[in-house]
């Protein structure tokens, strides 16, 4: 889709993706605002085939 993009992390995708009768539709989750970037995460599997390197979020721990 034109205005759809791949997120780098799964946890700032927007929107999902689900087929219905054949066809595939998306649908956002989270709000989403003016101008902002529409992003899916479609798993770890489909990014490697689609040649993406699939980076772990290291979350940093308060002292």
């Amino acid at each position: 889709m034109r205005y759809v993009n791949c997120a780098d992390y799964e946890e700032w995708q927007n929107m999902i993706a689900f087929q219905y009768l054949g066809k595939i539709y998306y649908r956002t989750y989270k709000p989403v605002l003016p101008y902002a970037e529409l992003l899916i995460w479609y798993g770890d599997d489909y990014a490697s085939k689609l040649g993406l390197q699939v980076k772990e979020i290291t979350r940093l721990q308060p002292p």
